[in-house]
């Protein structure tokens, strides 16, 4: 479980005949986690969420990503620069970027629904004391299942 923003949706068009298909789309992927309206791009905590469709998945299986590989990937291109930054949000001087989270693991990645053009980050809420990170923990169900507290 996660504490996560409504999916943002990320539509990209791959091509097998385009060698640059899969990283437009890495590219896609880390702007829309770094949108300037979100929580993570100004704390750069917690966990940020990637649901890729199956298209997508394979296509960035072909290119040679794996999960881990993609999370480092993901984490390269989701970032925003302090000066894009302070247009929208009061930021000290200085120079560099503002990473969505701290590192590669921190960024979720799941496949999942059907084939098509649309992806969809989910970008964490990020705030408070323990950062909303992901939660794991068994869920036993039965006629008449409690969530879990």
């Amino acid at each position: 479980m996660v504490g996560a923003e409504a999916p943002h949706s990320v539509l990209s068009v791959p091509s097998d005949d385009d060698e640059e298909s899969a990283q437009r789309l890495v590219r896609s992927l880390g702007a829309s986690l770094a949108n300037v309206a979100s929580n993570n791009v100004y704390l750069g905590r917690g966990n940020v969420t990637v649901i890729l469709n199956p298209d997508h998945a394979n296509l960035l299986a072909r290119t040679g990503h794996d999960r881990k590989s993609l999370q480092v990937a993901l984490h390269e291109a989701a970032r925003q620069p302090l000066d894009v930054l302070r247009a929208y949000m009061a930021i000290p001087p200085g120079d560099g970027e503002m990473m969505v989270v701290a590192q590669p693991d921190d960024i979720l990645v799941a496949v999942a629904g059907d084939a098509g053009l649309y992806s969809v980050v989910l970008p964490s809420w990020g705030a408070a004391a323990h950062g909303n990170r992901a939660v794991t923990m068994e869920v036993i169900t039965d006629d008449s299942c409690e969530l879990p507290i």
